[in-house]
């Protein structure tokens, strides 16, 4: 609901289409939708763009009869300049519902007062509850049969066609948000109908895209994805929401589990649409679940082309170095407990010249290849820092950067550890252990600072003050790791996790 709310909700003004005739009455309305319906049916009137053209506008009314504009809501009930009572009528009773609610009465509807001002209002009786629904029709049928063509064009036509038009979106928006997705799309294709109608000059405010858009998202809720790729087409195709359209389309592959179809859209839609940001983003995510990192950092490097101040693809393009660190630490240490293992192997086979060659050899090759490792991790470190810092350069206050940055030096310090440790229990070299201890403090004071930023950005990120905790037990700084423990305890239950 928030989707389509974020991206198509407007404040349309509803018309209305009898302002110099004489007064609607409800019982003249009922008696008029008799005479609508009878026409209808006679061959001949059905045939008359006329008795199509009149039954859209008796609908309309039927359907704004009982209607309350939404600047209506929180207006106040009685006094001042503009009040309900003034602007829809006496109600015929009163009735109180609580201290601060009071219900008014009409003859069909009711309206809810709260704190003295308009809270909310229903309609109780109706004349038919798809009045709106079908003066839309209507007014699509008028215009099939008009053999002259010269019904859209009329001003009268256009200005009843953008009131109905207007209701009928704000409508369907209504009924979407109350879930029911089927008739909510109905009325949004309707709608695209109608929008698709000339206008007057002054009509500029409603793009006629938008219907086609929102009944794809409908159409998607609906697990009706050939529909809903319909929709999002029609929109590619008129230059609405390029980006959000084609990304809508391609995603609905992958809501029916169909990766290869979902990758296949966005490659063909991006080959049409170069240009666009999103299915770049779209492409990278793809590939990032893949762990196709060189691909990945392709594509990176596109989006950086067109957008070079988005701090969040120099953070990205960090995050795929970072992977790389961990995964070459991991192989770096298997490598190095290998060689230990050699080396275990040859003391115990010291005895047999042949098997322990063997073994001295094989140890000297992980040690090698440990060396590899550790070089292509220290690259890959030296990458992910530089593509961090860059994303702060551009946005100083992009969490994730600096949470990340963190997040790299305690990693870094937890190698220095590792190497510190193995200096001292497979090489029995006390001196490169402490060298290796007071390389692994310093990356820890480094993540420190970047955790303290971090902390500074989002005060109740349980991860940071969680690893500020552990970091100043690390260092003995047993005053601040208490600090940041009673941090933990303060924090409230909804703002645990935070982002790795």
């Amino acid at each position: 609901m928030k989707h389509l709310f974020s991206i198509l909700s407007l404040c349309l003004i509803v018309f209305g289409l009898h302002a110099q005739e004489p007064v609607v009455t409800w019982d003249g309305l009922k008696k008029q939708k008799e005479k609508s319906d009878a026409s209808i049916l006679d061959p001949a009137k059905a045939e008359k763009s006329a008795t199509w053209a009149k039954r859209g506008k008796l609908y309309y009314d039927i359907a704004m009869f009982n209607y309350i504009p939404e600047s209506f809501i929180g207006l106040p009930a009685s006094g001042g300049i503009q009040n309900i009572e003034f602007l829809v009528g006496t109600p015929e009773k009163k009735e109180k519902v609580s201290d601060k609610e009071e219900l008014w009465i009409y003859p069909q509807k009711k309206l809810y007062m709260k704190d003295g001002k308009l809270d909310r209002w229903e309609e109780t009786d109706f004349i038919d509850k798809d009045a709106l629904k079908k003066s839309a029709e209507a007014y699509i049928k008028a215009d099939e049969k008009d053999v002259k063509g010269k019904f859209k064009t009329k001003a009268t036509t256009k200005a009843e066609v953008m009131a109905v038009r207007n209701a009928v979106y704000n409508d369907a928006l209504v009924i979407y948000e109350a879930k029911d997705n089927q008739k909510a799309y109905d009325l949004m294709l309707l709608c695209g109908k109608l929008s698709d109608f000339p206008r007057d000059d002054a009509d500029t405010s409603f793009n006629a895209s938008m219907p086609y858009y929102a009944a794809g998202i409908v159409a998607r809720d609906m697990k009706k994805y050939d529909d809903a790729r319909k929709q999002f087409q029609i929109c590619a195709d008129r230059k609405f929401q390029t980006d959000l359209s084609l990304h809508h389309s391609a995603d609905t592959y992958l809501l029916q589990g169909d990766s290869a179809a979902y990758i296949a859209k966005v490659k063909e839609s991006f080959d049409k649409y170069p240009e666009s940001e999103q299915l770049i983003i779209d492409l990278i995510n793809y590939y990032m679940d893949k762990n196709e990192s060189e691909t990945v950092i392709k594509y990176i490097n596109l989006a950086i082309e067109k957008n070079p101040e988005n701090a969040s693809y120099y953070s990205a393009k960090g995050t795929i170095y970072d992977t790389q660190t961990d995964d070459f630490f991991k192989k770096y240490k298997e490598v190095k407990e290998s060689a230990w293992e050699f080396k275990k192997l040859a003391f115990q086979n010291r005895f047999d010249a042949a098997k322990k060659a063997e073994y001295e050899k094989n140890q000297a090759d992980a040690l090698v290849k440990a060396g590899e490792m550790k070089a292509k991790k220290d690259e890959a470190f030296k990458n992910a820092e530089k593509y961090y810092k860059e994303a702060l350069a551009k946005d100083p206050e992009f969490f994730n950067s600096i949470y990340n940055l963190g997040r790299l030096n305690y990693q870094a310090f937890e190698q220095e550890m590792y190497d510190s440790d193995y200096a001292f229990r497979a090489d029995k070299d006390s001196e490169s252990a402490d060298k290796f201890k007071l390389a692994g403090d310093e990356k820890l004071k480094k993540s420190a600072e970047y955790f303290e930023q971090a902390h500074k950005m989002k005060p109740t990120d349980r991860n940071s003050i969680e690893m500020l905790r552990s970091i100043y037990y690390k260092l003995k700084d047993y005053e601040k790791a208490k600090a940041y423990k009673q941090k933990l305890d303060e924090l409230p239950k909804e703002n645990e996790g935070g982002i790795k």
